[in-house]
């Protein structure tokens, strides 16, 4: 999740990426809980970088759930495929599905796999940094493929890599968010630059 966007600011608001539980969490360990104000009243002051999610929330979460003993945090590890105990697509919709537990296959470390059977699955895995291919129909334009360590698909940091934008020719693909916070970087950029923008 986190790489350059450690430094882009969310979409949503402080209030709207943390939980009631979490904040209960952060005041067990003493730890100051970010301002909180309602939507309607946010400033541009209130929606967290990924730095200060990691940092203020995530990175306190984490010690809160170690120290508490009831869950063991994994890191390295890739869940690779997640079903429903026995069960198989074809057993979808039968009432028992919602009693049986879901059965992770995890890679650790890419060199070991485990199952782990869980009650609840959280997949918080987004499609930053997965984006679509750029050719019609969603299949990849011609070169795409060839090009894919030049083409960058999350919201690049362009104010600490100038040289790789300025006076150069830079293509945003998109109508969301992410490419209207790229393009108004890379502006910003630009006009910081002055004459030097090319």
């Amino acid at each position: 999740m986190f790489g350059a966007g450690l430094t882009s600011s969310f979409f949503s608001s402080w209030a709207l990426n943390m939980s009631p539980a979490g904040i209960s969490c952060l005041e067990d360990l003493g730890k100051p809980v970010p301002k909180c104000v309602p939507v309607a009243e946010t400033t541009p002051d209130d929606f967290p970088s990924g730095g200060d999610l990691l940092e203020q929330y995530y990175t306190p979460l984490a010690e809160w759930l170690a120290a508490s003993g009831c869950c063991e945090i994994k890191t390295g590890c890739e869940v690779v495929s997640i079903g429903r105990g026995s069960l198989f697509k074809g057993d979808m919709g039968k009432a028992k599905r919602g009693a049986v537990p879901f059965r992770a296959l995890v890679s650790i470390g890419g060199v070991e796999e485990a199952y782990i059977e869980t009650d609840a699955i959280v997949d918080a895995s987004g499609t930053y940094g997965n984006g679509n291919w750029l050719g019609v129909g969603g299949v990849p334009a011609l070169g795409e493929r060839l090009l894919g360590g030049r083409i960058c698909r999350t919201i690049p940091d362009v104010s600490s890599n100038p040289e790789a934008y300025l006076k150069k020719t830079t293509v945003v693909v998109g109508a969301g968010y992410s490419a209207i916070t790229t393009i108004n970087g890379l502006r910003e950029l630009a006009a910081a630059a002055g004459d030097d923008a090319g």
